[in-house]
């Protein structure tokens, strides 16, 4: 009899035990579309940063209709500048005996931190500018940000200068590469 009350008892804290981890408001209940949509409660914690810095976007996120990216700081340099990082970084290329340097048409784009940082995406931006060396390039109509944007900015690994602010872009400039 006492083996059966301890066995009761046992399965009973068991159960228990299991049903404390189990959740019945839906408040869990995380559902990804296409577009890395997620509808919940999560809260992504942002950089809070001010500044104005070039990157690389890696990442999306399209929560409640807001949308999040994780961006990886880069440092374009040209003349000297661009020459020392290439050397710092050991971005050069050996032909036989010759060291050949400046292989990126007077350009370098340093990235020695990998660390990734999350935005907030102000709602309703576009692109509006090119940055280039010589002014020539212009953009001839402002291009919307939206998912398949980003996207597109992450598949071909698009240059931008973003703006940011308490950790909400709210201005991006495209960087036109030769």
């Amino acid at each position: 009899m006492k083996k059966l009350i301890s066995y009761y008892l046992l399965t009973s804290s068991f159960g228990l035990l299991m049903s404390c981890g189990q959740s019945n408001d839906g408040s869990k209940d995380i559902t990804t579309d296409n577009n890395s949509s997620v509808k919940s409660d999560v809260i992504i914690p942002i950089d809070t940063v001010i500044e104005n810095r070039f990157a690389y976007l890696k990442e999306i996120k399209n929560l409640n209709s807001d949308i999040f990216i994780k961006a990886d700081y880069v440092d374009y340099l040209t003349g000297q500048e661009a020459a020392d990082a290439e050397w710092r970084d050991e971005a050069y290329f050996i032909d036989g005996k010759d060291t050949i340097t400046n292989i990126t048409d007077g350009y370098y784009i340093s990235n020695v931190n990998p660390k990734l940082r999350t935005f907030k995406l102000k709602d309703k931006m576009s692109v509006e500018h090119i940055i280039d060396d010589d002014g020539v390039q212009e953009m001839t109509k402002p291009k919307k940000i939206n998912l398949q944007q980003i996207e597109t900015y992450i598949k071909n690994e698009t240059l931008l200068f973003l703006y940011v602010k308490n950790g909400i872009i709210v201005r991006i400039d495209e960087r036109f590469m030769p």
